[in-house]
């Protein structure tokens, strides 16, 4: 068999409880007797987290070694003959488990959070411990912040959320102080003399949650979850994070039709991985969200409720108006980028079809469509960028652009674990700032506007089978060019790299990337990062002015962008605007004669709004999204509307009001129309 980067690895025989295994050459006993379906306690291991050896509770005993031996931390060996559970094994797992619970508040258990899904309560009830007396006063922390509560008198010392914080959010937040009994693991930042305890912000935490989603005990807990129900009362959704265009996989806990917990998938290629906007976005720090739970008419006294049948009336009536007066061209739809692709789809059928207009822009950065729209033209349709997974596995890792742990905060990570950890080589074209750690670094300055000459001279550099430079900015460009040119090194596009007004950098791009081998037909190992959460689904579902759905380019036909579209509004050129106001963070001009608006609470609705549709947020929104690999995810949405019509539902019923074919009953037929459209093309 073959492992990691093609090293040829080796199995092993060995016998477990009298069971003969085979096993990889470097296998730990732990994995080796799980992957038998032999189980060993364990408290401090995590199948994400390097093997710490602390709790001691996986001790198992190995013929020829006298004492026993943590079985998380010691590999398997040919012929080793390993005995999991024996009398004297169980009385350490016990005293272990006992000694635990002397410096730990087991009378807040009824209480507890974690209650029911707690690692050392589970342990407790199998032996059966009883309850011994506290050996001491235990501490209080105090912490404020907005998403986590921290409780170190329910720590229990297992490593796990400093070895996910260094490890993969690539922080050292964590450490250990004191000695003895005294122990603790907190915050800390280093002092004069020795680690210093602080808070979690003032440790320089980025709230990314990944240690409160591996604290086996109640020492970390996301503060929605205070108070929302016991474990096994909450529902269990799988999803896809929106708030980036990287789509990592989640999964969202539902108290009722409350939303209260996000956690990282555990499986999958993004299996763990989140950060503080997938986390812990959805809370509502200020109290004031005031969802919407029904549509709304402006009149002279404020806004009313009234029925979907009399808010969709009115908004067709208001529409049709404008388009038969000033003609289409004096109507345009918008979105802020976080439409699914059933939505995005429909939104362009409502401004094409119903409102014979092209003017519709949903939300992509139009570099960010030049870019993506040049790149399939080179690799056909359908071809997926490279993933987490590849991005770990990467010789080299050339980053373009700045502001990647702002804008994709779990990409910068990936990217520091694997240029910290591992072997890769960080390639960064941007200013001198070093604001993602590596071991081995090269960084390749970018003036604005000068981007297409770097890119050509590192186009240059990978057609030259001259010797490179020995030194300077262009030995450097040599020795970045040779290391594009691995089979596993891949190229990230950062979102600020699209938000210039020039298009000039694209083409050389490309040209460099192709001579590296990242680009082909069929082939892509070029990432283009957005910030928008469903950029690529957007573009592919037509929902640009620049494209049909299936990149179908209109050319000369295209209507306005997004900037434009406004201005004209600001002129008086359009009249009546329908938008999707979730992320979109510009302001309509107060004189439309008509502004109707999807938005998911009272605090987003526009001023100039006249109609308001109740929607739910992206995150709890039934349907795809596509990320910026080109990977289709479902989203399970939420389990309750309230009555809330589904977005995709009220964009259909406007779409016949009008007067023009919507017959799609459930998202499931929308897509199958997406299907049929994109392969025609």
């Amino acid at each position: 068999m073959t492992e990691g980067r093609g090293t040829e690895v080796k199995n092993v025989s060995l016998t477990i409880d009298g069971k003969t295994i085979e096993a990889a050459a470097g296998t730990t006993i732990l994995e080796a007797a799980r992957k038998s379906g032999i189980e060993i306690p364990t408290l401090c291991y995590h199948p994400r987290l390097r093997p710490l050896g602390h709790c001691r509770l996986c001790v198992v005993e190995i013929e020829g070694i006298a004492a026993p031996v943590t079985s998380c931390d010691h590999e398997v060996q040919e012929g080793m003959v390993v005995t999991t559970s024996t009398p004297k094994l169980e009385a350490i797992r016990k005293e272990i488990i006992s000694l635990m619970l002397s410096d730990h508040p087991y009378e807040d258990c009824l209480t507890c959070e974690k209650s029911g899904n707690c690692d050392l309560q589970e342990r407790a009830y199998a032996w059966q411990i009883e309850l011994p007396a506290l050996l001491r006063e235990l501490p209080i922390t105090d912490d404020e912040n907005p998403y986590i509560i921290r409780d170190e008198a329910k720590c229990v010392l297992c490593g796990r959320c400093y070895s996910v914080c260094a490890d993969f959010a690539r922080r050292n937040v964590f450490g250990m102080v004191e000695n003895g009994i005294e122990t603790r693991i907190t915050p800390v930042r280093v002092g004069a003399e020795a680690l210093e305890p602080v808070t979690l912000e003032e440790a320089g935490c980025i709230f990314c949650g990944q240690c409160v989603d591996v604290c086996p005990v109640g020492a970390l807990t996301e503060r929605e979850r205070v108070s929302a129900g016991r474990e096994w009362e909450l529902s269990v959704y799988p999803g896809v994070c929106v708030e980036c265009s990287l789509g990592c996989a989640v999964q969202r806990h539902f108290a009722g039709d409350r939303l209260v917990r996000v956690t990282a998938e555990n499986g999958g290629e993004r299996g763990g991985w989140l950060c503080i906007k997938g986390k812990f976005t959805p809370v509502d720090k200020d109290g004031k969200e005031e969802p919407l739970t029904a549509p709304l008419l402006r009149g002279e006294g404020g806004y009313v409720e009234v029925s979907y049948d009399r808010a969709l009336q009115e908004t067709a009536r208001n529409l049709a108006e404008i388009g038969e007066k000033r003609g289409s061209a004096a109507l345009a739809v918008l979105a802020g980028g976080h439409c699914s692709n059933e939505e995005s789809f429909l939104l362009q059928k409502l401004a094409r079809e119903a409102l014979g207009t092209a003017h519709i822009d949903l939300g992509v950065n139009p570099g960010w469509i030049d870019a993506l729209g040049a790149l399939e033209k080179i690799t056909g349709p359908g071809v997926c960028g490279p993933s987490i997974d590849d991005l770990e596995e990467a010789e080299a890792i050339f980053v373009i652009g700045e502001r990647l742990a702002e804008s994709n905060p779990v990409a910068a990570m990936a990217v520091e674990r694997a240029c910290t950890l591992g072997s890769t080589v960080l390639i960064q074209a941007g200013t001198e700032e070093k604001e993602i750690a590596a071991w081995d670094r090269i960084t390749l300055k970018l003036q604005p506007g000068a981007e297409a000459a770097l890119f050509q001279q590192l186009g240059a550099a990978l057609r030259e089978k001259t010797a490179s430079p020995a030194e300077g900015e262009e030995a450097d460009l040599y020795r970045a060019a040779q290391l594009l040119k691995k089979d596993r090194s891949v190229i990230i596009v950062a979102p600020s790299i699209f938000e210039s007004g020039g298009r000039d950098w694209i083409e050389p791009l490309l040209e460099a990337a192709r001579w590296a081998g990242k680009l082909d037909r069929g082939r892509n190992s070029l990432l283009f990062l957005a910030e928008e959460g469903n950029a690529r689904g957007i573009l592919e579902t037509g929902g640009t002015s620049r494209y049909r759905p299936g990149y179908d380019s209109l050319n000369g036909e295209a209507g306005y962008s997004r900037t434009e579209i406004l201005a004209s509004a600001r002129s008086g050129e359009i009249k009546g605007i329908f938008a999707s106001v979730e992320g979109l963070k510009e302001s309509f001009p107060p004189d439309l004669e008509l502004l109707a608006v999807l938005c998911s609470s009272r605090k987003e609705i526009p001023p100039e709004a006249k109609v308001v549709f109740p929607v739910l947020p992206a995150r709890l929104k039934e349907g795809t999204f596509t990320n910026s690999a080109g990977l289709q995810q479902q989203n399970s949405g939420a389990l309750s509307t309230g009555g809330i019509w589904p977005e995709w539902q009220v964009i259909a019923a406007l779409i016949r009001a009008l007067g023009a074919p919507a017959e799609c009953s459930s998202l499931q037929e929308v897509q199958e129309e997406i299907s049929r459209i994109a392969a025609r093309r």
